[in-house]
């Protein structure tokens, strides 16, 4: 590493060092780097490696167990692309369904909406589709209603099974935020609504 010992690098490496192993990296962490030099210095910090690429514009500082490269969860990129660019982002389609556990289908793409830009991220051979959406499904307070709504209009309501409405009430009666839960069910659609009102403990 010693020919990259200049000043950028060295910063840049001591930042990264005091962010712990697992961090996930981009070159706009690094405010008292020009773009430039933050760009340039992770690439070198990439190749001495000290930190891994993981996908354009994003790295990762590694922690290692016997195994190899502890790399982070589709859940984990995603919510750092969101501190980065101040967005709100939430699973889609099936993919939302499959982490509530109201399907067993795993999505050949991880799908997520965003207010941010739109891109894919191709991360290990997977792709991570970030869709622009209308601000509507960012209006939430409670975490668990857009991915129910965005669940439920994946698997379609004639294609509901009691085994879904078993595991729809469960996760209402097990959510953290039931008294906003409560305040926000008007704005799910109303089809939405007519399955998840039965389920709330003010309404029974």
């Amino acid at each position: 590493m010693g020919r990259h010992h200049d000043s950028s690098y060295t910063k840049l490496l001591h930042s990264i060092e005091n962010m712990g192993r697992g961090s996930i990296l981009f070159s706009t962490d690094f405010s008292d780097l020009s773009s430039q030099e933050a760009r340039l210095n992770l690439s070198r910090l990439e190749k001495d490696g000290v930190i891994v690429r993981i996908a354009r514009g994003i790295y990762l500082y590694p922690s290692v167990n016997p195994f190899g490269i502890e790399y982070p969860t589709t859940d984990e990129l995603v919510k750092a692309i969101s501190r980065r660019d101040s967005s709100h982002i939430i699973p889609s389609g099936m993919t939302a369904a499959n982490q509530l556990g109201l399907s067993e289908q795993v999505p050949s793409s991880s799908v997520y909406l965003t207010d941010g830009a739109s891109r894919i991220i191709r991360i290990r051979g997977r792709d991570i589709v970030l869709k622009r959406s209308v601000p509507s499904n960012f209006t939430y307070n409670n975490k668990l209603l857009p991915m129910l709504v965005q669940s439920l209009k994946a698997i379609g309501e004639s294609n509901l099974t009691q085994e879904h409405i078993n595991r729809i009430r469960d996760l209402i009666e097990n959510d953290a935020d039931q008294e906003t839960l409560r305040l926000e069910i008007n704005k799910t659609p109303e089809w939405v609504q007519r399955i998840i009102r039965p389920m709330l403990a003010c309404e029974k």
